[in-house]
């Protein structure tokens, strides 16, 4: 479409010089306020004080009178906008100029009647003129912010690779910066006097960044918030995303040895770690002065650095460094929501990857440490089992408070599993000892012949068979005796002295009639009929011959309750006797591995043979104390 300025010019009209003047003159006015403001506004773009005067312009524009002007002071157009200076003398400034041509316009509106499409065209052309000079000022703004963000943007990024989406946690962070500066040399008093700083400058946050620029324009990052050119020179030894911990400390040790060789030679004359947390800070971190004055005054009352007692609390959500770039885009005036989006998931996919490579070094690290716990378990003297180890492993684990509960029961199934699978561990485990042959013979002799004297004597054998019979007296007899098998029971039942064929249910009903009339149970009645039983006896062989009556009941007034309790203490007795040697026995075989599995020079190894020693002597007087025991009886 043509230019409609182009086809105003076209026009035949009257000569309007003097309308022509006015609008000129009102263009010019306009022109001069909208540059004004242009140049406002770029001075300003990035505060609170562009934003205002930016609304204030555009409301601005549909003004055309002092009437309206007014209306829109009195209505609060200016209330509670922070505008600039600039803003306000530009308003007040150019006010005349704009009633000025107010009064040309109404002045030459008839003469203008004619020329109504053609005014209608020049304000589209004026309207479209702002819209370009609009969308200029959006595109400088979004390039200002973009370029303003650039820190930011870094910062999250490195942090959300290093420590992904839920941080490192400080206790860990702690416990690694303080064995770092241990193992370069630095004495324990002075390395704590450096992790009570640290504490202050980063709370251990390998990565932070300063949320707010400090005096000197710059943010401090790290661990003890290098900025400035220090900052400058770690981040072109090791870039913008190499805020770890070891490159950190080795930059420290660099600045201690040759720019800061000043302040470390202070530093070094610290008696105690109090002392060396208030040099620190004033020789070398060197803060504003009223920050310096309070970290000394709680630095040399400290007793050192506690990292147990520090906070040591993994935070959670997003780093710090992606809640301080949030923030910047949410206060955007010029960004889009797609310039949003781009910015904060460029920052989400960082902090994927670092979640991704955090959670493979954790994995790779607990699998390490469960190795080692695993061979220092198995190459403990006090582990023999492969349950001694397993429980070791977990122990280890759980103790080291880099494990949760169920990762420190993952680390002993993977010990266990071990174990089993790898003969070597299982050799080192418990080295083949040499069998004490003649201990041990002396040991099963001793029980042997305890248990023979014990259950040798024929009324502790009888007492013994009692639980024996209880289920089923009757058969239990019959197989004992082999009644019904030993040809003593033929058929025949003819003559003086024949032989009465054998009946199991008058076997039955015999003990049950003795056992009423003595008053005991059946199980009694048949043990001693059994100690009674007379195979061939005179006479006609019958069931009541063959278990007189009265042998019948004189066995088993022996089997009296006294005399069961008398068997069932001495039963017991014997029983533990058997126990504790066993106990002393596989204690002793203990031992004997431990020792197998010291070396030669080791000093527990005198005290463990003592134990030996010790056991050899307990498991003699048990049997010394027995033997005793039964004489007195």
């Amino acid at each position: 479409m043509a230019d409609p300025r182009l086809q105003w010019r076209q026009l035949s009209a009257p000569d309007l010089s003097a309308a022509s003047a006015a609008l000129a003159r009102a263009g010019d006015s306009f022109n001069r306020g909208m540059e004004t403001g242009s140049d406002i506004l770029s001075k300003y773009q990035s505060g609170l004080e562009s934003k205002a005067d930016a609304e204030v312009m555009q409301e601005l524009a549909g003004i055309s009178s002092e009437e309206e002007l007014d209306t829109w002071l009195q209505g609060g157009g200016l209330e509670g906008r922070s505008v600039s200076k600039d803003m306000l003398n530009t308003l007040y400034g150019h006010r005349a100029e704009s009633l000025d041509f107010a009064n040309q316009r109404s002045i030459t509106s008839d003469r203008l009647g004619r020329l109504g499409l053609a005014q209608q065209a020049g304000n589209r052309a004026e309207d479209l003129h702002g819209i370009a000079m609009d969308d200029n000022l959006w595109r400088q703004g979004r390039r200002s912010e973009l370029a303003g963000l650039s820190d930011e943007v870094v910062a999250a990024r490195s942090e959300g690779q290093q420590h992904g989406r839920y941080g490192v946690s400080t206790e860990s962070a702690q416990s690694q910066v303080y064995q770092g500066l241990i193992n370069r040399g630095m004495p324990s008093h002075i390395a704590e006097g450096f992790m009570m700083n640290f504490q202050d400058e980063s709370g251990f946050n390998v990565g932070v960044t300063e949320s707010v620029p400090n005096v000197h324009g710059t943010r401090g990052k790290g661990l003890y918030q290098l900025t400035g050119p220090r900052r400058e020179k770690f981040e072109t030894k090791y870039g913008k995303d190499g805020y770890t911990i070891d490159n950190q400390l080795d930059f420290l040790m660099e600045e201690l040895n040759t720019t800061e060789a000043g302040a470390w030679d202070v530093i070094r004359q610290s008696q105690n770690a109090g002392e060396a947390g208030s040099n620190i800070v004033n020789n070398f971190l060197r803060p504003a002065a009223e920050h310096a004055r309070s970290r000394t005054a709680k630095y040399v009352g400290a007793n050192g650095f506690d990292i147990k007692a520090a906070t040591a609390d993994v935070r959670s959500g997003a780093t710090p460094a992606r809640d301080i770039l949030s923030a910047a885009v949410s206060n955007s005036e010029f960004l889009s929501l797609e310039d949003v989006n781009s910015i904060l998931s460029g920052s989400d996919k960082a902090i994927e990857e670092g979640d991704t490579r955090l959670a493979e070094e954790l994995a790779q690290s607990q699998r390490d440490a469960t190795a080692a716990f695993i061979s220092a378990a198995v190459s403990n003297p006090n582990n023999i089992t492969p349950d001694q180890v397993a429980k070791a492993v977990e122990d280890a684990a759980n103790d080291s408070g880099d494990f949760s509960s169920s990762e420190a029961l993952t680390a002993r199934f993977a010990a266990e599993a071990m174990i089993s699978e790898s003969a070597s561990l299982q050799t080192e485990l418990a080295p083949a000892v040499a069998e004490d042959v003649a201990l041990n013979r002396a040991i099963e002799d001793s029980l042997a012949f305890e248990r023979r004297q014990f259950e040798g004597d024929d009324q502790n054998r009888a007492l013994g068979d009692i639980s024996r019979y209880y289920d089923d007296p009757t058969t239990s007899l019959i197989t004992d005796l082999g009644l019904g098998k030993d040809g003593e029971n033929p058929d025949a039942v003819l003559g003086l002295f024949g032989e009465s064929g054998f009946d199991e249910n008058k076997m039955r009903n015999l003990i049950n009639e003795y056992a009423n009339e003595f008053g005991v149970v059946p199980e009694v009645v048949a043990v001693a009929m059994r100690d009674v039983f007379n195979r061939d006896p005179y006479g006609r062989n019958t069931i009541r011959s063959r278990f007189n009556k009265d042998a019948v009941q004189t066995a088993v007034e022996q089997l009296s309750p006294e005399s069961r309790r008398d068997y069932d203490r001495g039963s017991s007795r014997l029983q533990i006797q058997e126990t504790q040697v066993r106990q002393l026995e596989n204690q002793r075989n203990r031992f004997r591995t431990q020792l197998a599995k010291m070396k030669e020079n080791d000093p527990r190894r005198s005290a463990l043979e003592s134990q030996i020693q010790a056991l050899d002597a307990q498991m003699a007087a048990i049997f010394s104390t027995q033997v005793a025991e039964e004489a007195r009886q």
